[in-house]
């Protein structure tokens, strides 16, 4: 499941990666684009994902963080529209999008009931996707062409009901209007599917994917995957290290970090270039991330000079190697980017 940094862990960490400078490889080729406001009462926004045809699915907050909405660039270059909410809810978060954009999950909640809903947007509107028996709150995480959502239901610390063996969360498929178990008996969540149905995540404390209702534990031992490319190349991590997976049956490969921190990979494509977060221990402050091919790239080598950007934290990627994220301005603003190699 895809977590953003928080603005606060966002502004204690700039500091932090001086002492790594010297990690930081020579400016790169390419075009570094601020993607246009959503409006001047949220003049904030972060990129969350993005589609191979480019449009790019986000959030815009007031800049006290007292209310967001999601928001959809159709092109860098185009303001960004703002995504309906169900009936009745009162906020929403978009977590990820389609490889041709046409779908999009996330959650939304209702203030009246504290509940939030794994909510589905498609071309028709904005769907609330079921839910289960007992559950406390549901989010979906990942979604692919075909409009079939993952993510996962919580059932609590409350006692469990008959029919479930477990408590806390369960992995969840929602494909036609209807909700199921991926993997019935286990704690677990579903981070991602691609169009192949191949569907990454974890189960009690296990990288896994599933596979035609079929579960299989990746190589390597504790960890989650957070990730999945077209192909089927998985991303996560193992015992604190941002790890590859080429295949469902490969032998991991863990990726380098500056000074060996901790990190985990939240996106890959199929060109070798992975998206996450480096976490400093002592500061508990998580940084950007950008691998190609298994070498780390400083993110803020990505940025030219004269740029009104001076840090930058990939969210995403799509398959044609564009990335998108938050960037921090040197007027102390977020805002969204498209960087295109």
């Amino acid at each position: 499941m895809r977590t953003l940094p928080t603005a606060l862990g966002i502004a204690a960490s700039v500091m932090l990666w001086k002492t790594w400078e010297h990690h930081i490889t020579q400016e790169r080729s390419g075009t570094l684009t601020m993607l246009p406001p959503y409006s001047g009462r949220f003049p904030d926004s972060w990129a969350l994902a993005i589609s191979d045809q480019g449009g790019i699915a986000g959030i815009a907050f007031k800049p006290d963080r007292s209310d967001n909405i999601p928001i959809y660039w159709e092109n860098p270059s185009a303001p960004p529209r703002s995504l309906p909410h169900p009936q009745g809810a009162d906020t929403a978060r978009l977590r990820a999008l389609s490889h041709d954009g046409r779908f999009l999950v996330g959650q939304s909640e209702r203030f009246r009931d504290t509940g939030t809903h794994a909510t589905l947007w498609h071309p028709q509107g904005v769907t609330v996707l079921p839910s289960l028996t007992g559950a406390r709150f549901s989010v979906a995480t990942g979604v692919n062409t075909a409009g079939v959502a993952v993510g996962y239901v919580d059932f609590g610390d409350e006692e469990p009901r008959a029919s479930y063996r477990y408590r806390g969360y369960r992995a969840v498929l929602w494909k036609d209007g209807l909700v199921e178990f991926l993997d019935e008996e286990e704690r677990g969540i579903a981070a991602a599917i691609n169009d192949s149905g191949l569907i990454a995540g974890y189960s009690t404390g296990q990288p896994v994917v599933w596979q035609k209702a079929r579960k299989y534990l990746l190589k390597g031992g504790p960890g989650q995957a957070k990730a999945l490319s077209l192909a089927g190349v998985i991303g996560g991590v193992l015992a604190g290290k941002p790890t590859i997976w080429s295949q469902l049956r490969a032998t991991p490969k863990l990726l380098a970090t500056p000074e060996r921190v901790p990190g985990e990979v939240r996106a890959v494509n199929d060109r070798g270039q992975a998206v996450g977060v480096v976490f400093d221990p002592k500061a508990k402050a998580p940084r950007g991330a950008y691998w190609e091919d298994g070498t780390f790239r400083d993110p803020n080598t990505l940025i030219p000079a004269g740029s009104n950007f001076r840090e930058l934290f990939p969210q995403e990627l799509n398959s044609r190697g564009q990335l998108v994220g938050v960037g921090y301005t040197n007027r102390d603003e977020l805002r969204g980017f498209i960087y295109t190699p």
